[in-house]
């Protein structure tokens, strides 16, 4: 694992791999032509209406934020995930790919209720 800032990379896992909870239609999902993994994680940690605890990026530009994330017993080495560059950063990997999540863990800040 490695950690970006507070975050662990979890690494990377196909889509078969990963199950998130709530189910998956229901997980925040947020697309952007400036992803990066700083990003998902600072949107997941900070601005989903629940914290989350983990962002997961897939396609080099979609962002999930799902509560947990159950892990299969295997994972891709991070190389799958290399081959889709950071829709962000050109040079930056580590934005999933097509069929595969780079998973992090998330430090989340306490909010104050309303």
């Amino acid at each position: 694992m490695e950690a970006i800032g507070t975050e662990i990379h979890n690494g990377c896992y196909t889509s078969k791999q990963v199950t998130f909870s709530p189910n998956f239609s229901a997980v925040t999902r947020i697309k952007w032509t400036t992803m990066t993994p700083q990003k998902c994680i600072d949107y997941c940690s900070n601005h989903t209406r629940e914290p989350s605890y983990y962002a997961v990026i897939a396609q080099g530009n979609v962002c999930y934020c799902p509560n947990s994330v159950k892990f299969g017993h295997d994972h891709v080495k991070d190389k799958g995930c290399d081959s889709t560059v950071c829709a962000g950063n050109f040079r930056q990997h580590g934005c999933g790919g097509e069929s595969v999540y780079d998973v992090y863990s998330c430090k989340v800040k306490e909010r104050k209720k309303v």
